[in-house]
């Protein structure tokens, strides 16, 4: 069998493709090398492994769709500064997780004054197929990557043989830094974590919570997207895209700026509600020491109670001043917030 020929260099790997004997280069971490001139694909140590992936759109076609994507929710002074097609290594695993976990949860039973808690036996085995596609590659850090993961969980079963030398020429070919033991481990580490948490929702205190674990399959899936940059205003923004060539969804996930308009605006609307709920709050404390002046009853209790007075008021003051303190401060956050960040069906702000 063929074996790579490597040699060690100031900034990682020179290796020898065993097939057309081109230079790769790779970091010291590097696992899987891929030949981006023949196709070949192998360990170090020279073993062939097949490639699965999702095959690329042209670049020039997800780039007019970002490019739109931009222009409706920027505006058309926003201008692409850099872009990035690469195809992303992930090992897709496969698994069978079953959980057996015994606990109990707090129930309230009665009514009135008359309620009591009571502790409801939670004992059961959660138990599923699931897959689980974790990014190979050492620095785990990359805008988008949860949303790119959740389209590879989705896709991995369309994913056939890639022609690695037809890949290369629309995007880089990123070689994986995590091996398949690793990606394994990872895989039920992640399962082992979310069956607990999930468990966790279901009861107020668990005392036993065990998860085991079977791999049904795992596989190295190659997933093309495309990172860009765009600059508005002397700022930078990022945008992660899928560049599969079947995509239904282009852009998941972008950096889009807020508009010095739509700040005032926020803060307009926030001094609005404030200044509702003060006078809200100022009507109800009127009403409530009017009714402890006439010494009227509330609710069945009679208002002079001292105790009961001040239980009336605190409410009737504490309740919209900390609604009013709480909006305040959402709206400082939106109103000088520079940039929000947009996923896919939803939008949320960043600090």
């Amino acid at each position: 069998m063929a074996r790579c020929m490597s040699a060690k260099t100031a900034l990682g790997v020179a290796t020898k493709c065993p097939e057309c004997g081109a230079s790769l280069e790779a970091t010291p971490d590097t696992v899987v090398y891929v030949c981006r001139y023949c196709g070949w694909a192998g360990v170090p140590k020279g073993q062939a492994l097949e490639l699965e992936g999702i095959e690329a759109a042209k670049k020039e076609d997800v780039e007019k769709e970002v490019k739109k994507f931009i222009s409706s929710k920027a505006g058309p002074d926003a201008e692409i500064k850099e872009e990035k097609s690469v195809f992303l290594p992930f090992w897709v695993v496969e698994l069978h997780a079953s959980t057996n976990y015994n606990g109990y949860r707090n129930e309230t039973r009665g009514s009135g004054k008359n309620t009591y808690t009571v502790h409801v036996p939670v004992k059961g085995v959660l138990e599923e197929d699931t897959t689980v596609p974790v990014y190979a590659r050492a620095l785990g850090a990359l805008f988008g990557l949860t949303d790119v993961k959740n389209k590879v969980a989705g896709a991995f079963s369309q994913s056939k043989k890639l022609d690695i030398v037809k890949a290369a020429k629309e995007a880089d070919v990123l070689n994986p830094e995590i091996d398949e033991e690793e990606g394994e481990e990872s895989a039920k580490t992640f399962v082992e974590d979310d069956h607990r948490d999930r468990v966790e929702e279901m009861t107020s205190k668990l005392y036993d919570c065990y998860t085991t674990t079977q791999v049904t399959s795992k596989r190295l899936m190659l997933f093309p997207v495309m990172q860009v940059k765009y600059e508005l205003d002397g700022k930078i923004y990022r945008i992660c895209a899928d560049a599969s060539k079947r995509a239904d969804e282009r852009v998941l996930k972008a950096e889009l700026p807020i508009s010095r308009r739509a700040r005032v605006a926020t803060a307009i609307a926030v001094a609005l509600v404030i200044l509702m709920i003060s006078i809200i709050a100022i009507a109800a404390d009127s009403l409530v020491q009017a009714g402890l002046a006439t010494g009227g009853v509330h609710n069945g209790v009679h208002s002079e109670n001292p105790a009961v007075g001040f239980l009336m008021v605190a409410v009737a003051v504490g309740v919209p001043s900390a609604a009013a303190a709480f909006i305040g401060w959402w709206g400082v956050r939106r109103a000088t917030a520079e940039q929000k960040v947009w996923e896919r069906g939803k939008t949320r702000f960043e600090d």
